[in-house]
């Protein structure tokens, strides 16, 4: 097996596994909840809000990939970003 399709093969099964995730979370959410109150909820969001809190989590994620970095170049490990994020 060459390490193009096995690198393929690999990715395919994290995106399954967080598609399934994915699934199951909102499964379970409509079961308990009922999918009526789940639009409810989601129809009341603030999209103003809304963005502030995506942007912090991506600054959040952001400083983590740094300090991650960081902390491997403090090793003597060179990750690149690409693999880091």
């Amino acid at each position: 097996m060459n390490f193009l399709s096995r690198k393929t093969i690999l990715l395919g099964v994290k995106v399954f596994f967080s598609l399934t995730m994915l699934t199951v979370i909102f499964r379970k959410v409509v079961l308990r909840d009922g999918a009526d109150v789940l639009w409810e909820q989601l129809a009341s969001l603030s999209m103003p809000w809304f963005i502030v809190s995506v942007l912090m989590m991506l600054c959040a994620v952001a400083c983590s990939v740094a300090r991650w970095g960081t902390l491997l170049r403090g090793q003597g490990i060179h990750a690149p970003w690409r693999f880091l994020f």
